[in-house]
């Protein structure tokens, strides 16, 4: 597996059968390989982890999926801010991820955890090579010097119960041999 850090939290994932990006919004993207599906997911709308672009981005196998935190799409007006996306849509190569659901999506597993900001996480598991990879988006343990000890109290108590179901997710979903 190749890991490549693109910028912020986006990152370029490079397994065996697939290949996976994750929340690009600027920076210089790796070539993809042709010959493994790629996916690529979006943890929020903020412009910091959403780019359209990502459906314009040049060498993309023609088959390349979309996943996206529920709130993207949820936009007021998204096809129409986007258009882009509307081939895609039209292929059913984009997908809403809202979390505490699982999606089987082509090579993929994909269960979308709870973010302490917005949107979510996502867990994909890749059953083929028996691997998961987690990917947190904005699931932070924010603490902010300055503000009301009961919000600092709320985002440490947040962060703990998504770390811990992220735990539970990852014994109940581990391939084993």
């Amino acid at each position: 597996m190749k890991i490549t850090y693109i910028s912020h939290t986006g990152f370029l994932v490079e397994t065996d059968t697939v290949s996976l990006l994750f929340d690009y919004w600027n920076g210089d993207v790796p070539a993809f390989s042709q010959e493994k599906p790629l996916y690529i997911f979006s943890s929020h709308r903020h412009e910091d982890h959403f780019n359209p672009e990502i459906f314009t981005l040049p060498g993309r196998p023609e088959d390349t999926r979309y996943l996206l935190s529920y709130d993207i799409l949820r936009q007021k007006n998204f096809y129409r801010k986007c258009p882009q996306a509307i081939p895609y849509r039209d292929a059913e190569r984009v997908y809403s991820l809202r979390m505490k659901e699982s999606y089987a999506i082509g090579d993929l597993e994909v269960w979308p955890l709870k973010s302490t900001d917005e949107g979510v996480g996502f867990l994909v598991g890749i059953p083929a090579e028996k691997r998961l990879i987690y990917h947190a988006g904005d699931l932070n343990w924010w603490l902010w010097d300055g503000e009301p000890e009961e919000q600092n109290k709320y985002y440490t108590g947040s962060f703990k119960k998504e770390v811990s179901n992220l735990a539970e997710l990852v014994k109940e979903h581990c391939y084993r041999s």
